[in-house]
């Protein structure tokens, strides 16, 4: 498959993911969108960030880098040339601390 066709299924897998969870899903605004969120599902291409009110925001690894670690509170800024990531907190961690 090509990097075209590979996207596209990517996303169509993402949308089945929302519709089975009841979820909302939509292609991040590169063209000013601000998000702030919790970061899920990795595809090769795409990660989806969780910004509230049971809608996901898909962002292209491509734009916003490979390094988002799922469990991540992120703000993505697409207002500028390129995108900014600002991390909002703490990372989350498996387990109870003590």
């Amino acid at each position: 498959m090509n990097d075209a066709t590979d996207r596209a299924a990517e996303l169509k897998k993402l949308q089945a993911f929302a519709n089975t969870n009841d979820l909302t899903i939509e292609l991040a605004n590169k063209k000013g969108g601000v998000y702030e969120g919790r970061m899920g599902v990795h595809t090769d291409h795409f990660i989806t960030q969780n910004v509230g009110g049971r809608k996901l925001i898909v962002h292209d690894k491509a734009l916003v880098g490979q390094a988002l670690p799922p469990g991540q509170d992120l703000r993505i800024d697409y207002s500028s040339k390129a995108p900014a990531v600002t991390h909002m907190g703490p990372t989350r961690t498996q387990g109870l601390r003590r």
